[in-house]
């Protein structure tokens, strides 16, 4: 239960990431990503 919750967690903080990177693109997002544990 807890894995999936992490899952759908995960899946959501890419997708505001990926809004962000829409309308600020200088931002290092692969620092976020990999601090936030999104980088497979």
């Amino acid at each position: 239960m807890i894995q999936s919750r992490l899952i759908s967690f995960k899946r959501e903080a890419k997708e505001q990431l990926d809004a962000l990177k829409e309308s600020k693109p200088s931002v290092d997002y692969k620092a976020i990503e990999s601090k936030l544990g999104l980088v497979e």
